[in-house]
């Protein structure tokens, strides 16, 4: 039977035009977002990775967007790209792996919790194996005494099995955590040692592994970030700032009292006459705006007028006041622009350290104090 066509065949290219625009692409097992999960938005709501189908980006989205009740409102969380959000968290995560004081300290730690316990764990393991034994020696002649007896008696002697039942599990609770205490003192003891050498790993390992290995080490430290503040918009690629720092193939300088301190002559006092505003808020307030890539308008308060950042900045590029600066600057500790024009948010991040982590190729023991040791990183721009 032929039925009469609904659409014609212009029209029919032009629906599938339509449908191929928002078609979702076709999963590819290799795709991994190994923080999905692992990161709480402002609105207290998970963030979980996804693909961008037209802009073949990855990236990580709130779970507040779908709505958590019917008719409730969603939240307002942007998404942010996966690339920079994990390279971030990677690199503290190395930053903590690979800094051999910190790791040691913490070896430390561990060490005098278990020392100022002063326990002899192998007399007290001793001491409770012979009560067990003890108790076994009572619960037996009870029992033997039980069978030659009847009626009342014999009721009464298997009601004295109950305290002595009693006793005997208590007895073999108190042995368990004596052997688990032994075993956390051994581990313990040999902390530094193991710490010590899971840096030397690190510095070989780390920075090579592929995202599925990225992942797994993140679950077993149970690596948590969570977002202060809002995401950034994105950095406008034609910000005159920014590209100063790009055309010269240049990072951004990080400044400190010690950085400052190189740079604060070039600075003048003075401008026809007058006395200007203090310089390093100035200086700070470009350098955000570099990283940031925020419109003027958008400067935190704290620089100042916003429209003061802008004139200073004109004034000092124009006067080769900025050069200087940047020449004095040349060496010092510095941040790269945003990749591809993402910025991050600032985030706190945190994990639990388990000092066999990286040591092993297979899966690490599991050790009585390792895994109650929070490990604390902060990013904040």
């Amino acid at each position: 039977m032929e039925l009469e066509r609904v659409f014609s065949d212009a029209e029919l290219a032009e629906l599938n035009a339509a449908l191929a625009r928002t078609a979702r692409a076709p999963y590819e097992a290799g795709t991994v977002h190994p923080l999905t999960g692992r990161i709480t938005g402002l609105c207290g709501m998970r963030y979980t990775g996804t693909n961008r189908t037209r802009q073949e980006q990855r990236v990580y989205r709130c779970s507040g967007k779908t709505g958590r009740q019917p008719g409730e409102g969603k939240c307002t969380c942007s998404q942010i790209g996966a690339a920079s959000l994990e390279g971030k968290v990677w690199t503290e995560v190395c930053r903590l792996l690979e800094d051999p004081a910190r790791l040691t300290a913490i070896a430390a730690d561990w060490a005098d919790m278990i020392r100022s316990s002063g326990v002899d764990h192998e007399a007290r393991i001793a001491d409770l194996e012979r009560q067990i034994a003890g108790q076994d020696v009572a619960i037996a002649a009870t029992v033997m005494a039980a069978a030659k007896e009847q009626g009342g008696v014999a009721a009464a002697i298997q009601k004295a099995l109950g305290p002595l039942k009693e006793e005997r599990a208590s007895l073999e609770h108190l042995l368990a955590e004596a052997r688990d205490w032994q075993k956390a003192a051994r581990s313990a003891a040999r902390g530094a040692h193991d710490l010590q050498t899971l840096a030397a790993v690190a510095r070989e390992r780390l920075h090579d592994m592929r995202p599925e290995e990225q992942a797994e080490v993140l679950d077993l430290m149970d690596v948590r970030v969570t977002l202060l503040g809002e995401v950034p918009r994105r950095v406008r690629k034609d910000d005159e700032i920014a590209a100063w720092f790009r055309d010269r193939r240049r990072d951004v300088p990080v400044i400190t009292d010690d950085t400052w301190a190189l740079v604060e002559p070039v600075f003048p006092s003075h401008w026809r006459g007058r006395p200007t505003r203090p310089a390093r808020p100035l200086f700070e307030a470009i350098l955000y705006k570099a990283t940031h890539g925020c419109p003027w308008r958008a400067l935190p308060g704290k620089y100042g007028p916003w429209g003061t950042v802008v004139s200073t900045w004109r004034r000092w590029s124009q006067c080769e006041v900025w050069d200087q600066a940047m020449e004095r600057l040349a060496g010092v500790p510095a941040v790269p622009l945003p990749d591809g024009g993402v910025c991050l948010p600032p985030l706190r991040v945190e994990g639990k350290l388990d000092p066999r982590l990286l040591i092993s190729t297979h899966a690490p023991p599991s050790t009585g104090l390792s895994n109650d040791h929070i490990v604390g990183l902060t990013y904040v721009p």
